[in-house]
């Protein structure tokens, strides 16, 4: 009955109410609270993303449907709606794929429903229909629902949730149903959830079954739906399962032949790979399988966030600067090992056999936006926006149809798919993958990326991304429509305009980027402001009206960027940046044996015009020399030294742009150059 006056409530909210996603008040300062605001109500208009945003709308939702349904064949091809079918009686078969597989469609789903918000289309909300109609007919009577038990052991849910992400599946759909309803207005899917949430809430809490997902993503969604409804229930669980996450002795038993087995080691390794070998409030650094510990990690900073919970926010600073301080990769990335697909220990940065999964990268989105929520510091926008132009644009061909699980940083294909000690390391992006997670997940993330770029409290507005976008904002109860002008992250010329109906009192909060040094101007209505930082957010308090215009000038010059001398792999070596943007050397502008490069960033950079695939981007020209030159031919392993240099000119490119030149075709890349 209680979930019937929320339907009902929700059904009756205006449309703007609707539309709003994530954007409940929270706890921020006493007497104030933060908004977020909708990415439907901010239209990217920057060279880059929103282009990526139109691919996603235009293309790959479709591509990413003929896959699921088998249009393709072989092994570009995801049984995870067939699955589904089957238990729906629609077709014969039984469990194909993985037990988590489930979460890929949930994923997909979510997509779907994100560019109905956007953009009506008859023919996707048709298939959105029939996939909600299918998991409709799946569900059983109780409220469970997931292809793997109901299929092949059935009655024995729950039984194994270290491996069985039956939680992680709950949440990626209960994501998609607040999507659906946001999109649509419509229940159906939002009263699958509420079926599952029943019996989730019948099985787990205090002095029932004390169990987590081994899989973290439960917490966040949970959260999602608390903030999308107000029904406190969603709440409480979300706080029951970060409670109880990493309790000893352990949940999943002390003794748990299985749980050892599943890992190829001990149950100690197999907690620590979960990241649940000790209770969150005591976390001191974060290790594990990259992703669940992110996802883990945003969902305790989410909750810590509501609750108020001191000691939870405290833990998840001190996993913040564990993972920013000493384990992640310049481009944002993180996870370097493919054993568990983990954080390897402090300043283990590998660059050749990386693993920098790209569910990882947008993890690591959810866990900086978290803790911006939190307090507004710039280290976590600066965070988002140097995931979301590195470690996660480079997921993505320019054509949508291939995808990179593991984002290496250096390719040299005579070893990558071929020495089966870098087989997770592809040198080209694949079509497919058995465990496909990341290109749907991509699908739902990119298409969001406007909802990360301004926050709202009481007396303030935060602007924390600087693409270009048309933003319609709510502050202190006044409609405002915003405008961030600029070539944006190719210049660092940016306008920022404000038209409002009447004159408000607040402070605007500029973000000033890291990478920019502290070189940077900014003047409102031609006049030069100045103010000191707070947090890396520069403050500028005043009466605004419309027309107001506020100008930022970042500095852009490219730059040179070292390491951690405890960082083995990149001694001797920098990495090139220019603004948020990482660059990389390519085989196709510079030739082969690219390790044979040393530059000279003393000597200074030039920008160059590059045109990859029809995309015209900004190219770096560097000075620098190439070693043994002439011995590369001679076939002679080893010789006595001899400085063997030939001055030459070294051409980089945007590293997300990388690998889209003659995508069959292997070629060797790398970030980290020799000086």
């Amino acid at each position: 009955m209680l979930w019937i006056l929320i339907i009902n409530k929700m059904q009756k909210a205006s449309k703007r109410k609707r539309e709003v996603f994530f954007s409940s008040p929270v706890s921020f300062k006493k007497g104030e609270s933060m908004k977020t605001v909708s990415f439907r109500h901010v239209h990217l208009k920057d060279p880059i993303l929103s282009k990526i945003q139109q691919l996603v709308s235009d293309f790959v939702i479709d591509y990413q449907w003929k896959i699921f349904n088998g249009e393709f064949g072989g092994e570009v091809y995801s049984p995870s709606l067939d699955n589904f079918r089957i238990i729906a009686g629609d077709k014969k078969g039984s469990f194909s794929g993985n037990p988590f597989q489930g979460g890929d469609l949930a994923k997909w789903l979510e997509g779907a429903c994100i560019k109905l918000q956007n953009n009506r289309d008859a023919v996707l909300e048709k298939r959105v229909n029939e996939v909600i109609d299918v998991l409709r007919r799946a569900q059983q009577p109780d409220g469970y629902l997931g292809a793997y038990y109901q299929l092949k052991e059935p009655g024995k849910q729950f039984s194994a949730l270290w491996k069985s992400h039956e939680l992680f599946f709950f949440g990626h759909l209960a994501e998609a149903a607040i999507a659906h309803h946001a999109a649509t207005g419509k229940t159906s899917l939002l009263e699958v959830i509420e079926r599952f949430t029943s019996l989730i809430d019948q099985t787990f809490g205090i002095d029932k079954f004390e169990q987590f997902d081994g899989h973290p993503e439960v917490e966040m969604a949970l959260m999602r739906l608390y903030e999308y409804t107000g029904e406190k229930r969603y709440l409480r669980l979300a706080k029951f399962f970060i409670d109880v996450y990493g309790n000893r002795p352990s949940c999943f038993g002390e003794n748990n032949v299985q749980l050892s087995s599943w890992n190829g080691n001990d149950v100690e390794s197999a907690l620590a790979y979960m990241m649940a070998d000790k209770p969150v409030r005591e976390a001191s650094d974060i290790h594990g399988h990259a992703v669940r510990a992110v996802y883990l990690a945003a969902g305790m900073a989410d909750v810590a966030r509501e609750t108020g919970d001191a000691d939870l926010r405290q833990a998840c600073q001190r996993l913040w600067e564990s993972c920013t301080g000493y384990k992640q990769y310049i481009s944002g990335g993180i996870g370097s090992t493919r054993h568990g697909e983990a954080f390897g220990c402090d300043y283990d940065l590998p660059n050749d056999r990386t693993y920098q999964e790209t569910c990882a990268g947008i993890g690591m989105v959810y866990f900086a936006f978290a803790m911006l929520r939190l307090a507004p510091k710039a280290e976590y926008a600066d965070m988002i926006e140097r995931c979301i132009y590195n470690c996660i644009l480079s997921a993505l061909s320019f054509d949508g149809t291939r995808f990179f699980y593991v984002n290496p940083l250096e390719t040299w294909p005579p070893v990558h798919g071929t020495d089966p000690d870098f087989d997770s390391v592809k040198p080209v992006r694949q079509k497919w993958y058995k465990t496909a997670c990341c290109p749907p997940n991509l699908a739902r993330f990119l298409p969001t990326i406007g909802g990360y770029c301004c926050t709202i409290t009481n007396q303030n507005l935060y602007l924390h991304q600087y693409m270009a976008y048309e933003a319609k904002l709510n502050w202190q109860g006044k409609d405002i429509d915003l405008t961030m002008e600029g070539d944006y992250p190719w210049q660092g010329n940016i306008k920022i305009r404000l038209k409002i109906v009447q004159p408000l009192s607040g402070t605007i909060f500029l973000r000033i980027p890291s990478w920019c040094r502290g070189c940077f101007t900014v003047s409102v209505n031609d006049e030069s402001w100045m103010a000191s930082c707070i947090d890396g957010y520069l403050p500028i308090k005043r009466t605004w009206q419309s027309g107001d215009c506020i100008s930022l000038d970042l500095d852009m010059t490219p730059t040179a960027w070292m390491a951690h001398p405890q960082v083995m792999a990149d001694a001797g070596k920098v990495a090139i940046m220019r603004g948020p943007v990482l660059y990389c050397a390519e085989e196709m502008d510079n030739g082969n044996l690219l390790h044979q490069l040393k530059i000279m960033p003393e000597q200074g950079f030039d920008i160059e015009q590059v045109n990859i695939c029809g995309h015209v981007i900004p190219g770096i020209m560097a000075h620098g020399v190439r070693m043994n030159a002439q011995w590369a031919d001679t076939g002679i392993l080893y010789s006595r030294y001899s400085r063997d240099e030939i001055p030459c000119k070294i051409h980089l490119i945007p590293y997300y742009a990388w690998g889209n030149r003659d995508q069959d075709q292997p070629r060797e890349m790398r970030v980290w150059l020799h000086v």
